[in-house]
């Protein structure tokens, strides 16, 4: 009940970006996050690890939230139109969320949703969420870069502001793979 309470309540909430972390506090996804074997509805297995050259974007969300409907089209648009670098988008529905994987498939077949889309049964996303010290909202979108790091978060959806922000952060991470890298 209180999920579904904080879900309801960011419907009103403008989206927010957060701002750009010191290096220190990019996050870095550990090497068992990178190579944690995610099932996809469609019954294939990915890792963030296959995508070593591109900017990753996971997306978390619900398939009866609206403002994750609205965050998807965004992001099937992307997916079509944006070609100024290499991006990898993957949806992810957290069992919790939806317990009748039957009911994803067919809301990705409505969505028309042109990415992979990972039915999460072991919490991936909850340590997402808990690595940039977010709340369990959805629509959440994360924005890692070619170094297993999370340089963007974005909780919630705003129609008028988090497109622009998404792009504006996935050129600022493409024009700067190495910013802020912490010396080895």
């Amino acid at each position: 009940m209180k999920f579904v309470i904080v879900v309801l309540l960011t419907l009103s909430v403008l989206a927010q970006a957060q701002d750009k972390p010191a290096a220190d506090q990019y996050v870095a996804l550990s090497q068992e996050a990178m190579t944690q074997k995610l099932k996809t509805i469609d019954n294939k297995s990915l890792t963030l690890s296959d995508y070593p050259d591109a900017i990753i974007i996971i997306n978390l969300f619900a398939t009866w939230a609206a403002p994750s409907r609205m965050n998807l089209s965004d992001l099937i648009d992307l997916k079509k139109h944006y070609d100024k670098h290499p991006i990898v988008i993957i949806g992810m529905d957290l069992r919790e969320n939806e317990p009748d994987m039957d009911r994803v498939i067919q809301f990705a077949d409505e969505m028309k949703i042109n990415f992979p889309v990972v039915w999460d049964t072991h919490n991936f996303s909850g340590a997402l969420v808990s690595a940039v010290n977010g709340r369990s909202v959805v629509p959440q979108t994360f924005i890692i870069d070619t170094h297993g790091r999370i340089r963007k978060h974005f909780s919630g959806f705003n129609p008028t502001m988090t497109p622009q922000l998404l792009r504006q952060a996935l050129d600022d991470v493409a024009t700067h793979p190495d910013a802020d890298k912490p010396a080895p």
